[in-house]
């Protein structure tokens, strides 16, 4: 058993130009993870650690005319690196790795807010150990 704090602070700076229907965005955010060992009854294991993650990301998103259901639809793709420093790249972990991404964002009627968007999407992961792939549902308010 273990009771443990964490502490998540993060920094985001954005850029978004628009050109017709298209959408591009820069993206970069630093996020502190600090974990707190409040209580543990397992000397094994140190849960008490702290991690610095920094993505950089590019995108680009299509406000398109099609629609399901009369919701509108989103197609988008994102391309991002991960580099993390801290306790998280002990044991031989890597120090970054990279992610694409591809997916819809299906728009919410008015009637559903403050949900404004529900977002499908896949991506995969690379980088030595950390390689794979993801399948997700999102939703934006």
């Amino acid at each position: 058993h273990a009771d443990i704090l964490t502490v998540s602070p993060s920094l985001e700076a954005r850029g978004v130009w628009s050109a017709g229907r298209w959408d591009f965005q820069l993206k970069s955010r630093y996020t502190f993870l600090q974990l707190l060992d409040l209580h543990d009854n397992n000397s094994y294991i140190n849960l008490h650690s702290s991690s610095q993650v920094w993505k950089n990301e590019v995108g680009v998103s299509y406000r398109s005319s099609w629609a399901i259901f009369r919701l509108p639809l989103r197609p988008f793709a994102q391309f991002a690196r991960y580099d993390l420093a801290g306790d998280v790249t002990t044991d031989e972990f890597v120090d970054f790795f990279y992610e694409a991404r591809a997916g819809i964002g299906i728009g919410m009627p008015h009637a559903v807010k403050p949900l404004s968007e529900l977002v499908l999407s896949g991506a995969y992961y690379w980088e030595g150990p950390l390689t794979g792939y993801s399948i997700g549902v999102a939703l934006s308010f």
